[in-house]
């Protein structure tokens, strides 16, 4: 289908909008018995503009890192990573991220140049004075303590990012000629009724696969008369990757999850996804089992949901996703639900138009336009790769 002649959108001909029905619920309904990606995600408020922008908004880190020189147990300066100075201010408590003291050392911070930091050693008699910093450790901010009377800090407010998607069009088109209409056929009753469904089916199968891998146009991507407008999916917006190279472990979940907690993204988890392959969920069910559960599911009488507990308690959901690939190398996506969302384009949801009939039949047209939001995509999800 053409696209039509239009300066600033990419959009499609309507040639009859007289006779429109929203068939969403149809959709909805279909989504609330998902066990898929679809079937996770919640659906949001509509975009009021085929641009949809959102905030993002940030907590500070609690932790810094190591520049590569790494430094023995009696150093009094330790630099940090470029940039990594500015979180810290003096009096901070510090203590080796790695642990494996029992009593493990606090440093004090005395002093902050840039990045450098003067500090005292075994703070408050903590004994694990044999703590090394490794090159590019990663150090707690345990606190930062004031002195009665001190004057108002530096401000650290992290200023809200603005973060963007565009909205995409999805249409099946359905020509059904009179004979068909006024025939039943082999226990149809009613042709358009079931063209209706199934091409709505196909439309949700669109949907779930565009959500994971469609990607916005490197040029033009608000779209024009010779582009196509079409979303960033999950695969284009998560930044935060991990290569496993290896068969999917215990393990490699939980540095995963250890990834987002330590991010500071995870202090309000509110529901953490895992999508696998068929393939990589199988290698789920040989953890060991105070590790695996089941939950009945609140959507879907009969159907339990699978769920991994990580180290730190994190509780996961674990959905099953063959559009995320059947051979190896698999990809798996560790997706913060409570930070997602698909929203439909405002009045576009999925209807059903009446196009221009012709003398022996009809024509109609299921047209919908919706995008994906996905926030603190840097630091609440992740993808792994050359998983097998």
């Amino acid at each position: 289908m053409a696209l039509s002649s239009t300066n600033f959108l990419a959009s499609f001909d309507i040639t009859d909008k007289t006779q429109e029905y929203d068939i969403s619920p149809v959709l909805l309904a279909a989504l609330m018995n998902d066990t898929g990606v679809l079937g996770v995600l919640p659906i949001s408020t509509p975009a009021r503009d085929t641009t949809h922008y959102w905030n993002e908004i940030a907590l500070n880190s609690s932790q810094v890192t190591v520049d590569g020189t790494g430094y023995n147990s009696v150093a009094t300066t330790v630099n940090l990573a470029t940039g990594q100075g500015a979180k810290v201010r003096v009096g901070a408590l510090l203590k080796n991220n790695a642990g494996g003291d029992v009593t493990p050392e606090l440093v004090q911070v005395t002093a902050v140049a840039t990045d450098a930091l003067t500090v005292v050693r075994g703070y408050g008699g903590s004994t694990g004075v044999t703590a090394t910093f490794a090159a590019n450790a990663v150090l707690d901010i345990i606190a930062m303590p004031l002195q009665e009377g001190s004057d108002i800090q530096s401000d650290v407010t992290v200023v809200p990012s603005v973060n963007q998607n565009y909205t995409q069009i999805f249409e099946r088109s359905i020509t059904i000629t009179r004979n068909q209409m006024k025939r039943p056929m082999a226990a149809i009753a009613d042709m358009l009724v079931q063209s209706i469904h199934d091409r709505t089916m196909e439309l949700k199968r669109e949907l779930e696969r565009s959500v994971i891998h469609s990607r916005s146009a490197a040029s033009n991507p608000a779209g024009n008369d010779t582009t196509y407008r079409s979303m960033a999916g999950l695969l284009q917006l998560i930044t935060q990757t991990t290569n496993v190279n290896a068969t999917f472990a215990y393990t490699k979940f939980n540095a995963m999850v250890k990834g987002i907690v330590d991010a500071g993204a995870a202090d309000d988890i509110s529901r953490l996804v895992f999508l696998a392959p068929t393939a990589v969920r199988q290698n789920i069910s040989t953890f060991d089992s105070s590790n695996r559960r089941l939950v009945e599911s609140d959507r879907r009488a009969g159907y339990y949901v699978e769920q991994l507990v990580s180290d730190l308690g994190v509780v996961v959901d674990v959905v099953t996703s063959n559009y995320l690939g059947t051979t190896t190398p698999f990809r798996s996506i560790l997706l913060d639900a409570g930070r997602s969302s698909i929203l439909p384009f405002q009045d576009d949801s999925f209807k059903l138009m009446a196009a221009q009939d012709w003398v022996d039949g009809v024509k109609r047209r299921i047209l919908g336009e919706w995008t994906l939001e996905l926030r603190n995509a840097g630091t609440a999800h992740y993808v792994a790769t050359n998983l097998s």
